[in-house]
């Protein structure tokens, strides 16, 4: 027997709303999976093909005559050379100055400007990258593999700078810029020297929090007209057992720019890494090592990656 034409009535709204909803739903769900796509695999195929061109046009002016020697001003946006990081597998990452959404949205690392970051070349401090783990090329998606002794090469137009890293930082906050400031806070360094710093967010596809990787300079090899790669970025090189020796010898044995011997060697910090257990968690910002002096935490200085 069927229903009364009266109960059908009153029930049509109902029914309408609830397809409704679900439709909106349905809506709702497609639009988040195409952000997703768009943000996880459209943003790193538009970033990495702005990161070749800027790779190219980087070598090709390495390429032309032109004066050598490390540049005496970088600006914003400027290609200063490539990074490797055999653990990281992946082709060499550009290098270009800044840390804003406009440069490393390109598929770089930047070099921080707040705090300013030392560049390989100088004779002392800490040349601090960022670069994004999801998205817009992902160049540190993996850089939770980096583990201690494992070598960190830049690739200038006249130099390779050989790194190795003696500290990890699994998980800190962003505000804590206090990791990228000349002797970094909370790192195994205790005196100025020579170091580079990796840092991104964590955990992967959020940006809650900020890891970072230390290392300190090894040595300095001079280009050759082949641009033959130091030994670290062959595939069966070994990672490097940490040194005894003490970190202030780094900013005082090598010089700015060697150029007497085929390879500039400098000592490294004699301090091991904290393990990730005794490292400051969020809660519990980095606290300066002895003898350091970081900048006070700024907001311009917290970058998004």
């Amino acid at each position: 027997m069927g229903r009364a034409p009266a109960e059908t009535a009153r029930r049509s709204p109902r029914r309408r709303w609830t397809n409704a909803f679900g439709n909106l739903m349905l809506t709702v769900a497609l639009a988040a999976a195409l952000f997703a796509a768009y943000s996880l695999w459209w943003t790193d195929v538009l970033a990495d093909r702005q990161a070749d061109r800027a790779g190219d046009r980087l070598r090709q002016s390495w390429a032309a005559p032109g004066p050598s020697g490390a540049p005496s001003t970088v600006y914003t946006g400027q290609e200063v050379g490539f990074l490797h990081v055999p653990a990281m597998e992946q082709d060499p990452v550009v290098i270009k100055v800044g840390t804003e959404a406009a440069v490393l949205d390109q598929g770089v690392a930047g070099v921080y400007q707040e705090p300013r970051a030392a560049m390989p070349w100088d004779r002392a401090g800490n040349f601090a990258l960022a670069a994004h783990r999801d998205g817009h090329g992902a160049k540190f998606h993996d850089l939770d593999a980096v583990g201690l002794g494992a070598p960190i090469v830049v690739e200038t137009r006249d130099h390779w700078y050989v790194y190795r890293v003696d500290g990890v930082l699994p998980e800190t906050s962003p505000e804590n810029v206090g990791i990228v400031a000349a002797v970094p806070a909370g790192s195994p360094y205790h005196a100025p020297g020579r170091y580079i710093t990796l840092t991104t967010c964590t955990p992967v596809y959020t940006s809650l929090y900020r890891m970072a990787v230390w290392g300190s300079l090894v040595r300095v090899d001079p280009m050759d007209a082949q641009r033959t790669p130091p030994a670290e970025l062959h595939r069966d090189a070994p990672p490097s057992p940490p040194s005894s020796s003490s970190p202030s010898s780094s900013s005082s044995s090598a010089s700015q720019e060697p150029q007497a011997s085929p390879s500039s060697s400098v000592d490294a910090p004699s301090a091991p890494a904290a393990s990730p257990s005794s490292q400051p968690g969020p809660s519990s910002p980095a606290a300066p090592d002895q003898g350091a002096t970081p900048p006070a935490p700024a907001p311009a200085a917290a970058v998004k990656v």
